[in-house]
């Protein structure tokens, strides 16, 4: 239902009969004009199953966008063990440097210009004390393409200074054709499909991957002493045959995403949740302030229950059509593919790709 032109302080919507619903969404198109109005501010939203007493409220019916994905599951994200490797920084060490003999099996810093304490219980607090304002750490990891899916879970980041992240997933070569993986200022679990950073890991002619993660904030002081800059504190690093508490996104048929999508492809969104959850959507946004990119018009889409449909395993399929919001992510700020969960042992999941919206 729609409300335009409005100027009271409350504005009832009755529904001719109770609509059985799991959530209300209200969509704010503009704001009144006047003398410190600054935008939209809602106070309170409350919802009866009574229909109550006046006219009521014309309802616009609306399809929804997504549809049930047609892709089985692949053979390689049920078989064998779902981890290649897990590294929670339980038994961290750091280097100064490779030394490039293939056996090179600790994290590489600087630690005048990067700070890096494991955590009790698993984890690592990484600050950057670089005059430059940022610094960061790479280690070697082995790597299979069937285990598509790089995960990072970044548990808080705390501090003042610029509060962004990168992670880097390619080899050591410092060829260009990488796309990038993650580049967040929020914390989260994150997701890379390894397959679209490069054709060496779609392809399996890569046997290691080079990780490296990048942090700023540091700030040089007029006294020339560096002020550190926020804590990043990274809980665990892994590459799983499928996500876990994670969302994969793809092509509709399971390919990696394209350097850009325009109207008519098909994409597949995937969300794994370790505990059941009541519902799952989607939102995507972009840039460095995270602003929507509207999918169809909507800036919401609803995931379905898939699988044994017992609220761990969420997917859809949408279409791109009129409506849809135009981003570049190919460079800079990457392109957040977000699921928000209601309802579950994790509020979202995030999936992050260098691509273009067209």
């Amino acid at each position: 239902a729609a409300i335009r032109g409005n100027r009271l302080t409350q504005a009832e919507i009755r529904f001719a009969a109770p609509a059985p619903a799991l959530k209300l969404r209200l969509t704010a198109l503009a704001k009144a004009d006047g003398a410190g109005v600054r935008g939209v501010k809602v106070h309170e939203i409350e919802a009866y199953a009574e229909a109550g007493e006046g006219p009521t409220t014309p309802l616009r019916s609306q399809a929804a966008s997504t549809q049930v994905p047609r892709l089985s599951t692949p053979a390689a994200e049920t078989a064998d063990e779902p981890l290649l490797w897990r590294e929670d920084f339980a038994k961290f060490a750091s280097a100064a440097k490779f030394n490039w003999d293939g056996h090179d099996d600790t994290w590489v810093l600087n630690a005048d210009k990067l700070k890096a304490e494991t955590r009790a219980g698993g984890g690592i607090a990484i600050v950057c004390t670089a005059p430059e304002g940022y610094a960061g750490m790479a280690h070697f990891f082995p790597y299979d393409p069937a285990y598509r899916y790089c995960q990072i879970k970044i548990g808080a980041i705390a501090g003042e200074g610029y509060r962004w992240l990168v992670a880097g997933f390619r080899d050591s070569s410092g060829k260009p054709g990488f796309r990038g993986a993650v580049h967040t200022s929020r914390p989260g679990i994150y997701t890379v499909d390894t397959h679209y950073v490069n054709a060496i890991f779609r392809e399996g002619t890569a046997r290691q991957c080079f990780l490296t993660l990048s942090v700023a904030g540091s700030a040089k002081q007029p006294d020339g002493t560096v002020k550190a800059g926020p804590a990043f504190i990274v809980d665990w690093l892994q590459l799983a045959r499928r996500p876990q508490d994670g969302l994969a996104v793809t092509l509709a048929d399971g390919s990696p995403l394209p350097m850009a999508l325009t109207q008519r492809d098909e994409l597949l969104f995937r969300l794994f949740l370790q505990q059941p959850a009541l519902d799952a959507t989607l939102e995507v946004s972009g840039g460095s302030n995270y602003a929507p990119i509207p999918l169809n018009g909507q800036n919401s889409l609803q995931l379905l229950r898939v699988g044994t449909k017992d609220g761990t395993e969420w997917a859809a399929q949408v279409t791109l059509g009129p409506g849809t919001g135009t981003f570049d992510g190919g460079s800079g700020y990457p392109v957040f593919f977000r699921a928000v969960i209601t309802g579950g042992a994790i509020k979202d999941s995030y999936a992050t790709a260098a691509v273009r919206f067209e």
